[in-house]
């Protein structure tokens, strides 16, 4: 087992690397710090083996990062679970093949809204949420504002039915300019 000091380097299980900065007054526990400037308190006995999380590492979809300890539970009717799959979507609809489409060609979100922690709080301000929550018919929509952009200022929920018709207007206006 490696010797825990100050200043010592470990990596945790998913390959960050993070540092002892302090000991703390509860005997066992110090303080680390990620590369990704996240800190927090680790038990001995758990750093050596690398059972410590960075939360700022993005770990959904190479963008995206709870930003804190949280347990988001599995498929069902939590609000935290709809919240999540509502911000796990959006990341995936921005990167990858969704990229690579027109329609979502220079669509960015908002650095705030890549932590899951401050989506969570921020999104129950956009217009519909409130809806939303009973509402499986509503989808976050970017484009009403004509925005390239999710943020808490540029989106607001609508019907699913009023994205589809607002996406093929947009696009059929688009393809007639050409």
């Amino acid at each position: 087992m490696s010797k825990i000091y100050l200043g010592a380097k470990f990596k945790n299980k998913q390959g960050g690397e993070f540092t002892v900065v302090s000991k703390t007054d509860v005997p066992h526990y110090w303080v680390v710090t990620f590369e990704s400037g996240y800190t927090t308190t680790a038990k001995d006995s758990n750093i050596p083996y690398g059972k410590v999380k960075d939360y700022l590492e993005p770990t959904v979809y190479g963008l995206g990062y709870l930003g804190a300890a949280c347990r988001i539970p599995q498929r069902g009717d939590s609000i935290m679970r709809k919240k999540y799959d509502l911000w796990a979507n959006m990341l995936k609809r921005v990167c990858g093949k969704y990229r690579e489409a027109k329609t979502y060609a220079g669509v960015q979100v908002t650095p705030e809204w890549l932590n899951f922690t401050v989506f969570q709080i921020e999104i129950e301000s956009v217009e519909g949420y409130e809806a939303w929550v009973t509402d499986s018919t509503l989808c976050l929509d970017k484009d009403f504002h004509n925005q390239r952009l999710y943020s808490r200022a540029t989106c607001k929920f609508i019907s699913c039915e009023d994205n589809s018709r607002e996406s093929a207007t947009r696009r059929w206006a688009t393809n007639s300019e050409k």
